[in-house]
Formats: structure tokens, C-alpha cells, sequence
């Protein structure tokens, strides 16, 4: 069975590549800029409100199940919705840039 894999384009053009261990490769204009690693993995998302509070968290199971019914974005076209990630042991909320659009390949 093939693994599942969801593709994230962010905001500065870049599109990313999720692999079902949160493994992320790293594309920009076609051309590849980064390969998967264990060291740096995808562990979620957050959902923030208008006023800054936590509406959501999203594991990485279900970033990978749907990723276009993910709220990326408010009405205004702000960002809503922030990937997490663990970068060589570090957990993190990647602020910029983000994501605008998901999808199944």
C-alpha cells in the first residue's frame, strides 16, 4: 500500500510535499529544494480565532486525511491555521511563511 502524502503550498511560492511520518521534501518552481528527513517532521496544525485564542488543534493524521478542509485562511485572507512541526527535537509553530492552499496529489 502506498503512503499517503498531501502537498501544502505556502505563501512564497513553495510547495511542500508530507509524507504520513510528517517527513517534508521541499519544492519550489518544480525544482527540488529540500528532501525529507527524520530530523524535521510535520506534527500538526493550529487554529487560532480572530481574537488570537486556540480554536483548533489538528494532528498530522488529519492534516494528511483532507487537507483542503483545513481553514487556512480567514474571510480576510489573513492566516488562520499554523503547521507545527519538530525540528532536530525542538517543537515549533511555523509563523511565515504560510500555507494558502492543500491538496491530495
Amino acid at each position: 500500500m502506498e503512503q499517503k502524502r498531501i502537498r501544502l503550498r505556502k505563501t512564497d511560492g513553495e510547495v511542500w510535499e508530507i509524507d504520513g511520518a510528517g517527513r517534508v521534501t521541499r519544492y519550489k518552481g518544480g525544482a527540488l529544494r529540500w528532501s525529507g528527513s527524520d530530523k524535521w517532521v510535520i506534527t500538526g496544525a493550529v487554529a487560532y480565532t480572530p481574537q488570537g485564542g486556540v480554536e483548533r488543534h489538528y494532528t498530522l493524521a488529519e492534516l494528511l486525511a483532507d487537507p483542503a478542509a483545513i481553514p487556512w485562511r480567514f474571510k480576510n485572507g489573513k492566516p488562520k491555521t499554523f503547521l507545527r512541526d519538530l525540528d532536530h527535537g525542538t517543537a515549533r509553530e511555523q509563523r511565515g511563511p504560510t500555507v494558502t492552499q492543500g491538496w491530495v496529489p
